[in-house]
């Protein structure tokens, strides 16, 4: 556990701070907290309990079972998990080894009545007699054990040890043994009756049994007889009386204890496994281990993805089932079996065994190939690699349904077929292999083929109606192909020609993209044959003959090579155009006189009221022939009036009745009712049913029986005449005439289409007379002038000479043909007076909005001027409507006001309502004002109505808010608005609006927003307004604003770069820099509950605000943020230390910098912040190594221990200057003592040593000089000074010594 993880642990948790306080202090390994307090439950709950399941199976679990009888069962573990010794513990608490001794003791005392049963019935009696001193204790019966104390128990076995405290016993082992723990009993507590009888007193002595004093006789009320009785009464029982017992001898009772190794046998059952069966894409195979001990708890070492080294199969271990799956990936290529081991591990990753699971090869998926129950007949060619694809198709489709593999390339390389006929049926059928593909691509496969195909044995009947298939006849016509559908539903459709006598071609037959033929045997034909003859028409013999045939049979053959037959194919053609014969007209000639018929005969015009014609059409070739398709048509083109050219307009004649053999006769006066024609362009047109045309006009027939070339006029309709004046408005009758105050322009205008021809044959008649004063004359035809568009009109005006008495007489007129013109005008006699009022209305204010609306009152100001005034002819309206609720107040009109010719009147709009004005008028003599009326104006001063609801403005929502809007006004303009705003997190400017994009209810009077509670995800967090704007179309204008917050998720945090640079290391005091951190939240929060805390290792301190840290507040984004800066000063002493942030905002959210998701800068990460400040140096120390130090070896195993306050770096050891270790802090965190070799030398050699911690610093140099490490005896005695000089002091005695001895051998020798 690192220094910053304890900081998680303890902060602001006083039970954890004071368990990290025994972690940072212990030199022991800890075990984490949570395995700590795990533990702690779990041995509490070994006193009475076994552990979950431990009835039958411990699964690798350290267990001790008591079972309240005589039995302790220990179950320890020899292969411990790392942290754990694996011993075996029971505690018996003090209440459950009570009731053990006194059920015992029960037994003993109350059934078995021997052991203690003497010493407790002594025990009692000594107390009875104490509570009835001088009484007879008659009798004493134990009536229960209530308690026992137990002594300090012993065991038998040093393999098991026993421990009592306060009153608690532990029992616990590592060792496989059995043992006899004693428990002795320190004192009982019981409960006993006991029967006494008391001495007879003085007087009495024969007085006994109730332990009571009789008191004084009284007189007259007991005899002595009774007296004598009551001293005769049993003994006296004391039920219930409480008593302790210490046993002097030593009483005790055993419990036996069992240990034993947890993992004992639990291997026996693992065994080698094999697996068959595989095939690819088939279903997992799976082998289970969970047999026997197995379940114990030993634990299958994982695969590490095992695959074996073809990549056939891939395997894994379930550890919780003891489970090996192993699932097949591709079709094996091997026969032989592929084995691989999995091994069963301890607790501690040791090995228990290792089983083998064997793997047969896996099998290739079957595929069976499944082609159509039948194929259509083609050319052989064509049929072999028709199936040959569609067998390719059908293994790959039912790969894909089977497998769902998508396989790309073909398996068949081609089929054969021997024997192929047109009869088809079942043919032996040969499939090709495609080159390396069963190996490849189909390697995971076993394709099963048929031996025979089967083909259709007829060949399919294909209907005419059903094929594309067309004759072709081209002789010229314009019937060039003809289709089933037109052979067999249109009779009338036949092949044709030009109409000539020409030789005819013979009928051929084709289908696009088809080869027809006529052969007996199609099937023979080669893809070559079919290619070149695709599209080729055919000939099918003997139709080069006109007429109907049918009957026809041919082979057709598709690209593909598939045979049909159609066996209905026919035709009809027909060559030969009609004739026209003869032509005649059957119309009357007319005209008005003599002199005009003259007139129109000798200039080639024929005039009639009603055009007719006769003409004589047959078919050449009689019954031969398709025959005429139906009654001839007559087509012209016309003119419609004199002046046309005769060919404006297209006509058709009717025939008249049926027709007289070959002669019809056809009325042409229908198509109008005045037409000019020239008989040349009268057309005869028909055909006959094969669409052989013939078209000629009248006038060319085939025989001299003809029209001749004229002009044709038909002057069937009557002229119109019109006349009248332009003015009628007559004032005042009196005198026999009408008086007009304008000029009168009296008009004649007659439309005639043949008025050109009035002008030229009959231009005399008259029409009118007319008197203007004294002016008195005739108008004719010849005074008509043109005015285009068949009309004549004649003119004159009255009064433009003056005010006059003037008469016109009654009009007549008649067209060419001698029709008249219908007139009504009869004749008038009048007389002309002009003059008129002038009418003005002027307002104060003309400044509208919106076309018509006006905020405030309008006033109308009306003038006229006219010298006959009556304000009596002038009338003035004003109506009103409501214009703003139900409001609609009257216009307030004024009396008129003269001033010599001038007249004024004046009427007020005061509002609300919507208004118009009208006024009309005339002077005496009836000559009438101009009119007026004003456009329809509204007046409206009420400003719009707006309502805001569900939403409260500066109010934060930490829950829903759904606010809505609406705005009503009778006059409601477009440009009011309803929108909601947002200011998103200001580190996430691109948060969607929730709000936006609700829809806005809309009417003429009314708008309205109903908006949804925004879902609960932090990017709707924000500051929100919801703004109305509303205007009418009088301009009146409203508005209001509601601001709120979305708070759902409160505060997040920003870390400050320099700060963040701080963020879990180890820093000098000098390199740290203050905290600072932007807390962002959208609603503001709460000074009272906001803080800031340190923890500094175990102690927690809340710091003070303005003394330990500032806080700038800033809400210029639209939400609010709150920059922190903690001092440096807060943390310039050695520690691990850890700033924390809480706060409480306006929506209630609380928040801390240590939540999930409140790193404003990491997704879903916390903003924690934890440092630690370290400037004391390392310490490093010899343990076994030390200046001038000799050690008699080949090499010396030193050993370094290193020391820091918080945590170790580095460390580096050098001999004589050269690095011969260096440790990492891994290293150095595991075991804080290191080792290293001191290599043999013959010299001495100096080595130092230096450590280095997170933080940077460096220990002070740690130095061994002169250390000598050889076994050399030589170079020992070297450096092992009073050694050498005794050694040569002695030498030097011994060779004096002898020197003397032989200089006196030497002299005696002399003397002798």
């Amino acid at each position: 556990m690192s220094v910053f993880d304890k900081l998680k642990a303890y902060s602001r948790k006083p039970a954890a701070v004071i368990l990290a306080t025994v972690m940072a202090t212990s030199t022991i390994p800890t075990t984490p907290i949570p395995q700590a307090v795990t533990a702690a439950y779990a041995a509490e709950s070994t006193t009475t309990q076994p552990a979950k399941g431990a009835e039958t199976s411990n699964k690798g679990e350290v267990y001790g079972r008591f079972d309240k009888v005589n039995t302790v069962s220990l179950g320890f573990d020899a292969h411990p998990a790392k942290g754990t010794d694996g011993t075996a513990s029971c505690s018996i608490s003090k209440k459950d080894l009570t009731e053990w001794l006194v059920g015992k003791l029960k037994t003993e005392v109350l059934h078995d009545k021997t052991g203690s049963y003497d010493a407790i019935l002594n025990d009692a009696k000594a107390k009875a007699e104490a509570a009835h001193p001088g009484a007879s204790i008659t009798d004493i019966m134990i009536t229960d054990i209530s308690d026992a104390v137990a002594g300090n128990p012993t065991s038998d076995n040093a393999g098991v040890a026993v421990e009592m405290k306060d009153g608690n016993l532990t029992i616990t082992s590592k060792t496989a043994c059995s043992a006899k723990v004693n428990v002795p009993v320190a004192s009982v507590k019981y409960k006993f009756t006991y029967f006494y009888t008391d001495q007879p007193s003085e007087g009495s002595k024969e007085d006994s049994g109730t332990g009571e004093s009789t008191g004084a006789e009284d007189a007259g009320s007991t005899t002595k007889e009774e007296n004598k009785k009551a001293q005769q009464k049993v003994p006296t029982p004391v039920p219930n009386q409480e008593g302790e017992y210490a046993p002097v001898d030593a009483k005790s009772y055993i419990l036996d204890v069992n240990s034993s190794d947890i993992w004992a046998n639990v291997v026996d059952n693992l065994s080698d496994k094999a697996i068959e069966g595989l095939v690819y894409k088939g279903e997992d195979k799976s082998v289970s281990f969970a047999t026997g001990a197995v379940a114990s708890g030993l634990v299958p070492e994982p695969l590490k993805d095992y695959q074996d080294s073809d990549k056939c199969f891939t395997a894994k271990v379930d550890a919780d089932t003891y489970t090996v799956t192993v699932s097949p990936v591709k079709a094996s290529k091997h026969t032989d079996p592929v084995s691989f081991d999995v091994n069963w591990l301890y607790p501690d990753n040791t090995i228990a065994k290792t089983t083998k699971v064997t793997v047969q090869p896996v099998a290739r998926a079957t595929v069976k190939l499944k082609l159509n129950d039948s194929y259509d007949a083609r050319i052989q060619e064509k049929q072999q690699e028709f199936v040959k694809n569609s067998a390719n198709k059908a293994v790959k489709d039912e790969i894909k349904k089977q497998y769902g593999d998508d396989v790309k390339v073909d398996y068949f390389s081609g089929v054969t077929f021997d024997g192929l006929t047109v009869a088809g049926g079942s043919i032996p059928t040969t499939f090709y292999e495609a080159e390396g593909v069963k190996d490849d691509a189909y390697s995971n496969y076993q394709i099963e083929v048929p031996e025979t195909v089967t083909i259709s044995t007829v060949v399919k009947e294909e209907a005419w109606a059903t094929t594309g298939i067309i004759a072709y006849a081209d002789n010229g016509g314009n019937n060039k192909e003809m289709t089933s559908k037109q052979y067999k539903e249109i009779p009338t459709y036949w092949l044709n020609g030009t109409g000539k006598d020409e030789k005819i071609a013979p009928v051929t037959f084709g289908w696009k993209d088809h080869m027809l033929t006529t052969a007996d045997d199609p099937t023979a034909i080669t893809s070559e044959e079919l290619s070149k003859n695709k599209n080729e028409k055919v000939d099918p013999g003997n139709t080069a003959i006109d007429g109907d045939h049918g009957g026809i049979h041919l082979y057709s053959i598709d690209a593909d090579g598939v045979i049909t037959q159609t066996s209905d194919l026919a035709y009809r053609r027909d060559t030969v155009a009609p004739v026209l014969k003869t032509s005649a007209l059957i119309s009357n000639f007319n005209a008005r006189n003599e002199k005009t018929h003259d007139n129109l005969t000798n200039d080639s015009k024929f005039v009639t009221k009603k055009l007719g014609l006769t003409v004589d059409v047959f078919d050449p070739n009689g019954d031969n022939g398709s025959g005429l398709s139906g009654t001839p048509e007559i087509s012209y083109v016309y003119g419609k009036n004199a002046k046309s050219s005769g060919s404006e307009n297209s006509g058709s004649g009717n025939p008249v009745g049926k027709p007289n053999g070959n002669l019809f006769t056809y009325d042409l006066s229908s198509n109008a009712s005045d037409q000019k024609v020239y008989a040349k362009n009268i057309k005869v047109k028909t055909s006959d049913v094969a669409g052989n045309k013939m078209e000629k006009a009248v006038t060319q027939a085939d025989s001299d029986a003809k029209i001749a070339d004229i002009e044709l006029i038909q002057n069937a309709s009557a002229p119109t005449i019109t006349s009248g004046f332009d003015n009628n408005n007559v004032q005042r009758e009196a005198n026999g005439r009408g008086y007009y105050n304008a000029n009168r322009t009296f008009t004649i205008s007659v439309t005639d289409p043949f008025g050109d021809y009035v002008q030229k044959y009959d231009r005399d008649q008259v029409i009118t007379t007319i008197t203007d004063g004294n002016d008195t004359f005739n108008v004719t035809a010849g005074d008509l002038r043109d005015a285009g568009n068949d009309t004549w009109t004649f003119s004159y005006t009255f009064g433009a000479k003056g005010d006059a008495d003037c008469k016109v007489s009654a009009v007549s007129y008649a067209n060419l043909a001698g029709t008249p013109a219908a007139s009504t005008f009869s004749g008038d006699t009048f007389t002309i007076d002009k003059t008129a009022p002038k009418l003005n209305v002027s307002w104060n204010t003309e400044a509208a909005q919106n076309g018509k609306y006006y905020n405030s009152a309008r006033t109308a100001t009306i003038t006229v001027e006219e010298h006959n005034f009556d304000p009596n002819l002038f009338k003035i309206e004003a109506p009103v409507s409501a214009g703003n609720g139900d409001e609609a107040t009257p216009a307030q009109i004024g009396g008129w006001s003269s001033n010599g010719d001038t007249h004024t009147a004046t009427v007020t709009f005061p509002g609300q309502g919507v208004y118009t004005l009208s006024v009309s008028g005339e002077d005496l003599a009836t000559n009438k004002s101009e009119s007026y009326t004003s456009p329809e104006f509204v007046i409206d001063t009420i400003k719009p109505k707006i309502d805001i609801q569900n939403v409260v403005n500066r109010t934060a929502y930490a829950g829903e808010v759904a606010p809505t809007a609406a705005v009503h006004d009778t006059n409601l303009a477009d440009g009011t608005s309803i929108e909601v705003s947002k200011i998103s997190y200001p580190l996430s400017k691109d948060d969607p609006n929730p709000y936006a994009g609700a829809a806005i209810n809309t009417s003429a009077t009314d708008k309205s927003v109903s908006y949804l509670n925004p879902a609960k995800t932090k990017g709707n967090d924000g500051v929100y307004t919801l703004t109305v704007q509303a205007i009418d179309l009088a301009g009146n204008t409203e508005s209001e604003a509601v601001t709120w917050s979305v708070n759902r998720f409160g505060s997040t945090y920003v870390i400050s770069d320099n700060t963040g640079k701080m963020l879990d290391q180890y820093l000098k005091s000098s390199k740290t820099t203050d905290v600072k951190v932007t807390e962002i939240n959208p609603s503001g929060l709460d000074d009272n509950k906001t803080s800031v805390e340190l923890t500094r290792d175990t102690k927690n301190t809340t710091l003070k605000s303005g003394d330990n840290y500032t806080t700038d507040a800033n809400t210029a984004s639209g939400w609010s943020e709150y920059n922190y800066t903690v001092s440096k000063s807060n943390y310039d002493k050695d520690g691990a230390y850890r700033v924390l942030f809480h706060s409480e905002d306006a929506a209630g959210n609380s928040s801390e910098n240590t939540m999930e998701g409140k790193n404003a800068k990491k997704s879903g990460a916390a903003a924690e912040i934890n440092f630690a400040v370290d400037d004391t140096a390392p310490i490093a120390s010899f343990v076994d190594l030390a200046s001038n130090g000799k050690y008699e070896e080949s090499s010396h195993k030193a050993k370094v221990s290193f020391e820091d306050n918080l945590k170790l770096s580095k460390a580096q050891i050098k001999v004589n200057g050269k690095t011969v270790a260096t440790f990492t802090a891994d290293q150095l965190e595991k075991s804080p003592i290191r080792e290293f070799t001191l290599d043999g030398s013959s010299s001495k050699q100096d080595v130092t040593v230096v450590a280095w911690d997170a933080a940077g610093n460096k220990s002070k140099e740690l130095k061994a000089t002169g250390v000598l490490v050889t076994n050399d005896s030589f170079v020992l005695w070297m450096n092992n000074l009073p050694l050498m000089v005794g050694t040569i002091v002695a030498i030097v005695v011994v060779a004096g010594g002898i020197y003397m001895v032989v200089a006196k051998k030497r002299k005696e020798n002399e003397e002798k």
